[in-house]
């Protein structure tokens, strides 16, 4: 019952931004994918409502979803942003994301949420 509201969510919003027409069956398995590893991300102990991204299981689980995000991204066509900002950024930044594209990684998101 959910995935089709989701897919409706979805549908909808690839109308608005241009792009119309109903997902398509490997996009609906990509957006699956990443409600069930979204599912599996584990509550932080301190009960904030975060995400644990302390333990080896909690770090594990949010890379898998954030690879997921990227799979999902990919299936659904969506557009790189620009990265060319990226140059002006210390050498260590650069080392993370040395190209421009996408990178996710649970450091970056836990120290930027």
């Amino acid at each position: 019952a959910v995935w089709p509201r989701s897919f409706q969510f979805l549908a909808m919003f690839r109308r608005i931004c241009g792009n119309v027409g109903a997902l398509s069956a490997s996009e609906q398995v990509a957006v699956q994918d990443l409600m069930v590893v979204r599912s599996e991300l584990l509550p932080a102990p301190d009960g904030t409502g975060a995400f644990d991204v302390k333990s080896d299981d909690g770090y594990a689980a949010c890379t898998n979803f954030l690879a997921h995000i990227e799979t999902a991204s990919q299936a659904l066509g969506v557009e790189i942003g620009p990265r060319g900002y990226r140059i002006k950024f210390s050498a260590n930044y650069r080392a993370l994301f040395p190209d421009h594209h996408r990178h996710y990684r649970v450091d970056v998101l836990e120290a930027s949420v």
